[in-house]
């Protein structure tokens, strides 16, 4: 970025001066900077800002951009008493929205934490109390992209139309896309919460062994395991299984659902045809076959195979 950066209108009356800018290590769409600023009464601090550049990031909606995320930071995190970066604002210049957040360094991801496990069932505790918090507010959260049965029913769709040969390899695929419909009336059945969108472990930093989410322009209104199995995402059952006993303890502290195990298995279904759906070249040899036991074990325990 070589715009000017409209830092100082998030501190009125205040001092503030850009000692440093460097590029962010982990920029991906958007650019994005870090700043070490001298704030008057702060002191000095770094800081994280992302621009939208003039880009977009629909992805069939499940991403929504820069200033949606800054909606997000502002209206749902914000008011939580919950380890998240310090959100100092966001600011409007012509076409383009800035974000600023608090830098929060080089931290590792939970999956790189000493004890990778350790770290996803801290993820999988953070989440789940998320979760909870959030039910009873998902209804006035009215800015948030609500998943509804066009959206659910896009990515099997998707994937059909796009898989090729895959469908003389896999013949149960075809069949389990066709239930694309019954996926999304069952999806839209269960209750929902407030998601990430993308609860995986490179989304998920540990700062001082305290999680902290990060990248939330997917978070939407929607069935909360679609978090969980993000998380879990090619991980073995004597992880998974300690990650999954964790999310419900922190969700439901006296006992989870009885159709637990169908609204993951839903979940599950969704987020493999999420990445499946998306584009082309994600039907690759290795994408599809590390999803294929999977989807078919699911269609064959849904009765949908």
């Amino acid at each position: 970025m070589t715009a000017d950066i409209p830092i100082a209108v998030l501190f009125p009356g205040k001092k503030v001066r850009i000692l440093r800018r460097r590029p962010n290590p982990w920029a991906s769409t958007f650019p994005s900077e870090v700043l070490t600023c001298e704030i008057e009464t702060l002191g000095t601090v770094e800081i994280l800002c992302k621009c939208s550049g003039g880009r977009e990031h629909g992805s069939l909606g499940h991403r929504s951009g820069v200033a949606y995320e800054a909606r997000v930071y502002s209206d749902v995190l914000a008011p939580l008493s919950i380890s998240q970066p310090i959100f100092y604002g966001a600011a409007r210049v012509d076409a383009d929205t800035w974000l600023f957040l608090e830098y929060l360094g080089e931290q590792a991801s939970v999956d790189e934490a000493p004890s990778p496990a350790e770290g996803l069932q801290q993820a999988a505790r953070w989440i789940g109390t998320f979760h909870a918090t959030n039910e009873s507010r998902a209804g006035s959260l009215t800015a948030l992209v609500r998943y509804d049965v066009r959206y659910y029913e896009q990515w099997p769709y998707r994937t059909s139309a796009m898989a090729g040969d895959w469908h003389r390899r896999l013949p149960w695929l075809r069949p389990l896309c066709e239930h694309a419909g019954e996926l999304a009336t069952a999806l839209l059945s269960q209750p929902v919460t407030v998601l990430h969108g993308e609860f995986a472990p490179s989304n998920v930093l540990l700062r001082e062994g305290v999680v902290c989410p990060v990248d939330w322009e997917s978070a939407a209104i929607g069935p909360g395991e679609v978090d969980l199995a993000a998380l879990i995402e090619n991980w073995p059952p004597e992880v998974s299984d300690i990650c999954v006993r964790e999310y419900q303890t922190a969700r439901w502290p006296l006992d989870p659902p009885a159709d637990f195990v169908t609204r993951l298995d839903l979940a599950w279904l969704y987020w493999h045809f999420r990445w499946l759906g998306e584009r082309p070249d994600w039907l690759s040899e290795r994408h599809v076959l590390d999803r294929a036991n999977h989807l078919r074990q699911i269609g064959e325990r849904l009765g949908w195979l």
